[in-house]
């Protein structure tokens, strides 16, 4: 038998082992546990939650066990410490700029004592597949702070510069703890002036299409023609502009897969329930106000792009009837 042959048919043999173990310590626990047998089900479970690692059905089951068998004390250390674990809830598949494959893992970690960070696996990665972003729900004050943090944060792993066109000593010059390198640097120029852009055109789709009388578009032109104002002169904005602005990248709004992977993690994942609590949405804005004050050189740039963008927006407002 060929050589490739044979070490195949031994990782067979290998893997068959271990497959034949778990069938068969999973169904004498399940019949342990339905005779009443908890002390002999609570021993084949903890070895089958040890085994899968952490497997939601077993470790349930071995719970359920150490009640009956009145081990309460026991089964709270087992829930507080399963709490403290990492969860992976999803992954997001993108296209960097440049256009190549990229995945991101988000993990929520109840252990960090702040918001969360996104790295490479291995760090300093050019491989935009090795993407690891890890959030710690709870320190966010409200869904959509969390939201727009993921949203961020995918447009970070888009950027080149972060993956395939890395650079050490550029990356050097980012830092988080500093007002000057962080708001200032083109790295968070680029993620935030082109989420808020993407989400301005998709905050007034999003409205143009639920207009019921075309007479009102008037209303949204003239509103925006009051967000190019405010920034690009000062003009106070009107209620409506607030609105508009406070309502951007809402994640009950956009209908995308972060979205839906945010809706749907609490119900997939109970235990994270507990790291989210509801608080007011801060202004959208005030991302853009930092970029001016620490960056002012870059400002004329920024209006460049919104006025390029309030063009696609009127656009979109015109056709709207016709």
């Amino acid at each position: 038998m060929p050589q490739k042959l044979i070490l195949f048919s031994l990782l067979l043999a290998l893997l068959a082992v271990p497959i034949v173990s778990f069938g068969q310590d999973q169904k004498l626990a399940q019949q342990y546990f339905a005779d009443g047998d908890y002390e002999r089900a609570m021993v084949l479970f903890k070895k089958l939650v040890e085994t899968t690692q952490g497997n939601s059905y077993f470790m349930e089951r071995y719970v359920d066990c150490l009640f009956q068998l009145k081990r309460y004390t026991e089964a709270e250390k087992v829930l507080v410490k399963e709490l403290k674990k990492k969860t992976l809830v999803d992954g997001f598949q993108f296209k960097t700029s440049d256009g190549t494959d990229g995945y991101v893992k988000v993990i929520v970690n109840p252990r960090l004592k702040y918001i969360g960070f996104m790295d490479t696996k291995p760090k300093f990665s050019r491989d935009p597949m090795d993407f690891v972003m890890e959030l710690q729900p709870k320190e966010y004050g409200s869904k959509k702070n969390l939201f727009l943090t993921i949203y961020h944060e995918m447009l970070h792993a888009t950027d080149p510069s972060q993956s395939t066109k890395m650079s050490p000593k550029f990356l050097s010059t980012y830092n988080e703890k500093k007002d000057e390198a962080y708001w200032g640097h083109p790295i968070e120029f680029r993620a935030i002036t082109n989420e808020f852009l993407e989400g301005l055109v998709n905050e007034f789709k999003r409205r143009i299409e639920r207009l019921r009388n075309l007479d009102n578009k008037r209303f949204l032109i003239k509103s925006l023609d009051n967000i190019l104002n405010y920034f690009g002169k000062g003009e106070p904005l009107n209620k409506l502009s607030l609105d508009i602005l406070s309502r951007i990248n809402d994640e009950n709004m956009l209908d995308n897969k972060i979205s839906k992977v945010f809706s749907n993690m609490t119900a997939d994942y109970p235990k994270t329930s507990e790291f989210v609590s509801p608080k007011e949405d801060p202004y959208y804005i005030t991302y853009i106000e930092l970029i001016k004050k620490y960056n002012p050189a870059v400002w004329p740039k920024f209006l460049t792009m919104l006025y390029n963008t309030s063009e696609e927006i009127k656009s979109i407002i015109n056709k709207k009837g016709v």
